[in-house]
């Protein structure tokens, strides 16, 4: 790792403080210089400093070779030294810069194994979720995941619900330099602590799919069915959306069924994105979407297209003559959704009652279909559903 880092650190710095900077590894070769002709030689001064932990005599220059008037101080990581670093130039002048980058050296270094380390796990994770994702219990036996799973420290005997979260991240952000990994991962790693910190449960799984694609296996308690688990999700999901809006990060969420098992877990990480897709569909005002809010929305995006066509056509053909079809559609949509209630139907679309009024006799004018029927708004609600529903496929 002190080797990927080197190089980099020593060019940097290098820049900055207008001294020539060198970087050896255990056995005092020189794994990274500002002059990069002294690259692979040895830094005889390095051996003592090394060594003994401490850093070279004032003198050392002279008897040693490869050595250049300065300063070398050992580098050091979990009580170990693992190499030097060397700043020429009169010491007493580079001695107070050299103390500076040899601790934002071990800094980075230790950020860097971190990285990598949680880089691992994280593929790991991610690796066994996928291959949980393709399993088919029909041809296989769950034995091998459930031991795979116990290594990677969780446990999947109790039920689990998948939670979709995306990022609808800015351009600048999309933009990142895909060549700068330890900044990718940073953000990442940020990014999974803010889900973290929300989906805190010892046997949550939260997994990265993308740079704007989150999964989160949400573990229910084994008497899930005794209490409202949905309420409990949702807030949980607020909490995240809150906190990436805090960041300037606008977010989505999809709530997938509940997977009794493991091998469940395929068909709740399916509707988990499918609720986020009929959602943003229907209800783009809102932020969460929840599969068991969207069965219907699921059937129709499902059904013969051809038939939907001819079916809103029938029903809609005169309404989608008029200008304001948006407002007449929203409207039969809210008096349905109201319980067929005026006042609760005139708040969802923050308009007075009386405008309500005349929106739902102008509907029923031009499609001969009194509202006040709940079987005639069954009809047109269906319609002007499965209208906005396949529309959104064709896009």
């Amino acid at each position: 790792m002190l080797n990927d880092l080197a190089q980099k650190i020593a060019e940097s710095v290098s820049d900055v403080i207008s001294h020539d900077v060198i970087f050896t590894d255990e056995k005092a070769l020189i794994i990274g210089a500002s002059d990069i002709s002294r690259i692979g030689t040895m830094h005889e001064a390095s051996l003592r400093v090394i060594e003994t932990g401490k850093p070279n005599e004032s003198y050392y220059f002279l008897n040693h070779k490869g050595s250049k008037p300065g300063i070398t101080l050992p580098l050091e990581f979990s009580g170990k030294t693992i190499g030097s670093v060397g700043i020429t130039g009169e010491r007493s002048e580079v001695e107070k810069i050299a103390v500076l980058v040899k601790r934002q050296s071990e800094l980075m270094l230790k950020e860097s194994i971190y990285l990598e380390t949680s880089l691992l796990r994280e593929q790991a994770l991610t690796q066994f979720i996928q291959d949980v994702l393709i399993f088919d219990h029909n041809k296989s036996n769950n034995i091998i995941l459930k031991a795979r799973a116990i290594q990677l420290g969780y446990n999947f005997n109790n039920p689990y619900i998948v939670i979709a979260i995306k990022l609808l991240k800015k351009d600048s952000e999309i933009n990142l330099d895909k060549s700068n990994e330890l900044c990718l991962q940073s953000v990442k790693q940020k990014e999974l602590k803010i889900i973290k910190n929300i989906f805190s449960n010892i046997n949550d799984v939260i997994i990265p799919l993308s740079r704007e694609k989150y999964v989160v296996l949400y573990s229910l308690n084994y008497k899930y069915k005794e209490k409202n688990f949905f309420q409990e999700i949702e807030d949980k999901s607020m909490q995240v959306i809150n906190s990436f809006k805090l960041k300037g990060t606008v977010s989505k969420i999809g709530i997938g069924s509940v997977a009794e098992n493991l091998t469940d877990i395929k068909s709740s990480y399916k509707w988990a994105w499918k609720s986020m897709g009929l959602g943003e569909k229907v209800k783009n005002n809102v932020n969460i979407y929840n599969i068991e809010e969207f069965y219907l929305e699921h059937l129709i995006s499902d059904m013969n297209k051809e038939e939907c066509k001819y079916f809103t056509s029938k029903l809609l053909k005169e309404l989608k003559k008029q200008n304001d079809y948006f407002e007449l559609s929203k409207t039969i949509l809210a008096w349905f959704e109201s319980g067929f209630s005026q006042s609760e139907a005139a708040k969802i679309l923050y308009i007075h009652r009386n405008t309500f009024i005349h929106r739902l006799n102008k509907i029923s004018e031009l499609t001969e279909r009194d509202l006040k029927n709940i079987r005639n708004a069954h009809v047109l609600y269906l319609a002007v559903l499965i209208e906005e529903v396949m529309n959104e496929d064709k896009e």
